[in-house]
């Protein structure tokens, strides 16, 4: 019995070791065909490991061309290759074995099937530009987009909080002018408010790319007050005089109203703005004046101008200068009045010569043949008299007292 074992696998041991390797040799041909070893490309992200070895240096830094993602050639039979996808990868590339202050290596691994798949023997590395860490703190600039619902305006605006703080490189940092966060108001007609992301922009007014900056926040809250319009006329008082001398001409104002806001009610109760006189001091004033006046303290609690620039007005005063002249008036222009009965009179002199005293406006309007007036002769007798002359003149027109000589006579 034991030979027949010993014979089985002995006799003819040639032939069957030829076998056995055949058949192994037609199994690996076999699978070969059927799954292949293959070769694959893989892009994999990169994730920047230790950023604090730059960090805690005063450093920063910027990712160059994209190279923050690698493409990983792998081999592997078929059967596994189609079976993995970019998931099953993982890419560091450690900021604390930087090279050369440009290049940091990137260490590949393999997450899945490891034992039955090799990575390519070439190095890869992440491309950066090192630059001085800066940090600068940016006032935000609250702005509006779009108009208000017709008969309203916009208020205060404001942002909440109103400064950010940003981080990153140096020359990133530095070539951001503004920060602003814009609310839209069209058609508003009462208070809004809204949370809304920030705006970084350069001096020429475009985006700045933000991808390596740090914030202390990403968007903040905007209000703006809406408010209802109102457009009213601006008066002065004029209880003042001006000086001895001069001639108030006229008083006028530009512009000549305002449109102000306010609250509805409030804005109901306004129906004018009135400067007074304390404001132009028309005592003081020698000659034709433009006069700046603020009137923002004239208006009534709540009630603001639209156009802030209109809170400053300019009052115009015209004055003209007194002048004397001499005029000869025709006595035949005189009435005599209250001449007892009985009696007539009659002038010894054909003129009177009369010093009127005015603006030189209203000077030059006379003319001594078309001034008229009177003498009271009350009370006269027959005989020469001196009587007092009395003109028809505008009040503010001056004569000094004017006599002249009257003729009594019996009828």
């Amino acid at each position: 019995m034991a030979n027949k074992v010993r014979d089985l696998f002995l006799k003819n041991l040639i032939f069957k070791l030829l076998a056995l390797l055949f058949a192994i040799l037609l199994w690996w041909m076999v699978t070969s065909v059927s799954d292949p070893t293959q070769y694959k490309s893989f892009s994999v992200p990169v994730t920047m490991q230790n950023e604090s070895a730059l960090t805690a240096a005063g450093k920063y830094y910027t990712v160059l061309k994209n190279s923050d993602t690698v493409s990983v050639r792998v081999t592997a039979k078929r059967s596994v290759i189609d079976r993995l996808s970019s998931a099953d990868f993982t890419a560091t590339a450690d900021l604390s074995r930087i090279e050369n202050n440009s290049q940091v290596p990137v260490e590949i691994k393999i997450n899945r099937y490891a034992n039955q798949v090799s990575v390519g023997a070439k190095n890869y590395y992440v491309d950066v530009k090192v630059t001085n860490a800066r940090t600068t703190q940016f006032t935000i600039e609250a702005k509006t987009t779009g108009n208000p619902a017709d008969g309203y305006a916009l208020g205060e605006v404001k942002s909440d909080p109103g400064v950010v703080t940003v981080t990153g490189p140096e020359d990133v940092v530095s070539s951001i002018a503004a920060v602003e966060a814009n609310l839209d108001v069209s058609k508003a007609n009462r208070k809004l408010s809204k949370s809304v992301a920030l705006k970084y922009l350069d001096k020429s007014g475009e985006a700045v790319d933000t991808t390596n900056l740090t914030t202390s926040v990403q968007s903040v809250d905007v209000s703006a007050e809406v408010f209802a319009t109102k457009t009213v006329p601006i008066t002065v008082n004029q209880s003042e005089s001006p000086a001895n001398g001069l001639k108030l001409v006229s008083v006028t104002v530009s512009p000549q109203s305002i449109q102000i806001m306010g609250n509805a009610t409030d804005l109901n109760k306004v129906t004018e703005i009135t400067i007074p006189a304390s404001a132009v001091n028309l005592s003081k004033i020698t000659a034709t004046s433009d006069i700046s006046v603020d009137i923002s303290s004239y208006l009534p609690s709540g009630i603001k101008p639209v156009d802030p620039n209109q809170s400053k007005v300019t009052v115009i005063v015209t004055l003209e200068g007194q002048v004397t002249r001499q005029f000869d008036i025709p006595t035949a222009n005189l009435t005599i009045q209250k001449l007892p009965s009985g009696y007539q009179g009659k002038f010894e002199s054909q003129t009177v010569t009369v010093s009127i005293t005015g603006s030189g406006s209203e000077i030059n309007e006379l003319q001594a043949e078309n001034i008229t007036g009177s003498v009271d002769a009350s009370g006269l007798t027959a005989g020469s008299h001196t009587v007092r002359v009395k003109l028809n003149l505008k009040e503010d027109l001056l004569t000094p007292e004017t006599t002249t000589r009257l003729t009594v006579s019996s009828q």
